[in-house]
Parts: C-alpha cells; sequence; structure tokens
C-alpha cells in the first residue's frame, strides 16, 4: 500500500491499539485483507505462530537436544540472550521480534537435519 494512502495518514501518531485496529481493517485494493500486524508481512506472522507451536509442544526444545546444541549457542545464531531462549523454551515467555523468526529459521534447518538423520537410520 503507498504510503500516500489516505487511511495510513496520522496513524504514526496513535496508540498502540488503535494501531492494531487500524492495521486490522485495511483492506487492499481487490479486496482482500492484508495480514499486518504492527506492520509484520504475513509471512513473519506465520512464521511466529509455527515457531510459537513448536515452543508450546517441547518440540523447539527436542530439536535443539537431538542436535546437541547448548541454550548459549541457539542464543547466538538467533541474536538474542540465553535466558530469552531458556524462556521460550520454558513457556515463560512468548516468542516475538527478530530473534523469534531467527529461532524460527534454525528450527527449520534443525528439522530437516533431524529428517534427513531418520532417512539414513532407515535405509
Amino acid at each position: 500500500m503507498a504510503p500516500s494512502c489516505p487511511q495510513r495518514q496520522g496513524i504514526g501518531k496513535a496508540t498502540d491499539s488503535e494501531r492494531v485496529a487500524h492495521y486490522r481493517s485495511i483492506r487492499c485494493v481487490n479486496g482482500k485483507a492484508m495480514a499486518r500486524v504492527w506492520g509484520m508481512a504475513q509471512v513473519h506472522v506465520l512464521r511466529l505462530a509455527e515457531v510459537r507451536a513448536a515452543v508450546s509442544s517441547g518440540e523447539a526444545e527436542r530439536l535443539r537436544v537431538e542436535a546437541q546444541l547448548s541454550i548459549g549457542e541457539v542464543a547466538r545464531a538467533c541474536g538474542v540472550d540465553q535466558s530469552t531462549v531458556w524462556r521460550w523454551e520454558k513457556g515463560a515467555r512468548r516468542p516475538r521480534g527478530l530473534g523469534a523468526l531467527a529461532y524460527g529459521d534454525l528450527l527449520e534447518t534443525l528439522r530437516a537435519q533431524a529428517a534427513q538423520t531418520n532417512r539414513k537410520k532407515t535405509a
């Protein structure tokens, strides 16, 4: 959507709840609802949902342990503090932000490695 769109004018000074309501109300030209929350692209919103599901199910921690990675190594790879990863895995915090997106990329890589290892074991 173009920055000059009348729907977006003045949104920079809005409160957080007004921004959320605004982004939820914006429609694309073709009539489909835009999947934007805080200016995040739809793919990022979906990635965050995947990361949160992996964390809440315990899959994230299982993948990390199977790959023999420490919490510190994962934290460095994601650009976050190791206490952040620990809190994510223990359910004390929900993953969010760029660190969570990087965590999602790492989890995807670990899933692929685990699948490849399983294929080798069964062959």
